[in-house]
């Protein structure tokens, strides 16, 4: 295994991170042939060897924030390019391909920013979307009703009231 001096580790972390804005932390690792494991240790012990260091944590989030968009940008360009054509028809091959980069990227997505792309499993009560008894026992349901105009809420109500019976409102329960 390689020791690196303290600055050979300044200069490797100073390398990635501009490399981050085009290619992932692994990649920009690979390239310059150092750990990514490494690498990220040394964002976080290099302010207590260099004092101006400290940057490195905020340029590393804002690094990966910024590889996060670029991700979500290749979703969009790959589900905007028009298909390619064999005999007059669209190449069936290509378009399961372009399906499958998006859905890895969107997988991908998924994990490194998971507030923001991930699926949302909501497991308490918040103002935003505040847990309703619904009558069958001590079991609860979610429902979002703050961007309905008081008239679809009322149907939306009427509708659940149908389903589950008598609907509190009241969210402090």
């Amino acid at each position: 295994m390689r020791q690196y001096t303290n600055n050979q580790k300044i200069k490797i972390v100073e390398d990635v991170l501009p490399l981050m804005q085009t290619m992932s932390c692994t990649q920009a690792c690979i390239k310059l042939g150092v750990s990514k494991s490494n690498f990220v240790r040394w964002i976080d012990t290099l302010p207590h060897i260099k004092k101006d260091a400290a940057s490195y944590k905020v340029q590393y989030a804002r690094a990966i924030d910024d590889h996060v968009e670029m991700l979500a940008q290749e979703i969009m360009d790959i589900a905007d390019e028009i298909p390619g054509k064999i005999d007059g028809r669209m190449d069936n091959a290509e378009i399961q391909n372009r399906r499958l980069r998006i859905d890895s990227r969107k997988w991908l997505l998924s994990k490194i920013a998971s507030k923001k792309y991930g699926d949302r499993l909501q497991l308490a009560s918040d103002e935003e979307n505040p847990l309703i008894p619904n009558n069958i026992g001590n079991q609860y349901y979610s429902v979002t009703v703050n961007n309905y105009t008081k008239e679809e809420q009322t149907k939306i109500n009427k509708n659940l009231n149908s389903i589950f019976g008598r609907i509190s409102t009241d969210s402090s329960v």
